[in-house]
């Protein structure tokens, strides 16, 4: 069983995939997710990036090597490939909510 590689960078985390979803739209900005208390960014600065949605999935298609940023992160670095990018989430006695960064 192949396992896929995976990275992480505070909330939220890439899962390299073999291939892109067929019916995603992609979006015209590569800002991957926004703090809500912040207002720091996820974000790919390339233009060698493109993200994809798919209802309340995201998707990033990486044509070369790329760099994510974040102002309160570590900057990480993720091979050229395609991956499915998943928010944490945390539990509450009221809901599950995505992780506030």
């Amino acid at each position: 069983m192949k396992i896929a590689k995976q990275y992480r960078q505070g909330d939220i985390l890439f899962i390299e995939i073999t291939s892109l979803p067929e019916g995603i739209s992609r979006l015209e900005h590569r800002i991957i997710a926004e703090g809500e208390t912040t207002g720091h960014k996820h974000q790919v600065l390339d233009d060698v990036a493109y993200l994809y949605e798919d209802g309340n999935v995201k998707f990033l298609e990486a044509l070369k090597d790329v760099e994510v940023v974040h102002e309160e992160h570590h900057t990480i670095k993720l091979p050229k490939g395609v991956y499915k990018i998943i928010q944490q989430r945390e539990y509450t006695p009221q809901a599950n909510r995505l992780v506030a960064d």
